[in-house]
């Protein structure tokens, strides 16, 4: 047992040393939030369209990452984006995304366009 806690305790010392020149250490869980269309909006082959989605709050201290599982028949997600771009220490509103179409379509109000994956993370070193 004794052996147990001095390999855990080296193992958390390096660690720890690793951090050193981090900001952020991630969390080790996560959640997917789907984007649903505001909005009816048709889409054009080969185009790249801003469109609007409902509302996704953000919490402060969060990463956002596209979730590349969940896409579109008609296209997919590329980027999300924010009325004012806050720093992650802030909580932040996600009000439309990019979207790259690959064929043509409609979108209806609250259909679902894509996703989103929501992962925590915790301040080292003063953020």
């Amino acid at each position: 047992m004794s052996y147990l806690k001095h390999f855990l305790g080296a193992h958390e010392e390096e660690r720890r040393r690793h951090l050193k020149d981090y900001n952020y250490e991630i969390a080790e869980r996560l959640r997917i939030v789907y984007l649903y269309c505001k909005k009816e909006v048709a889409l054009e082959d080969n185009t790249n369209m801003i469109v609007d989605v409902k509302t996704v709050r953000i919490p402060k201290n969060t990463v956002v990452v596209l979730c590349p599982y969940m896409r579109s028949d008609i296209g997919a997600v590329v980027g999300v984006g924010e009325d004012i771009n806050l720093p992650i220490s802030s909580e932040r509103a996600i009000d439309n995304v990019l979207f790259c179409v690959s064929c043509d379509g409609v979108f209806k109000r609250g259909d679902l366009m894509g996703a989103i994956m929501l992962i925590p993370v915790d301040e080292v070193n003063g953020g």
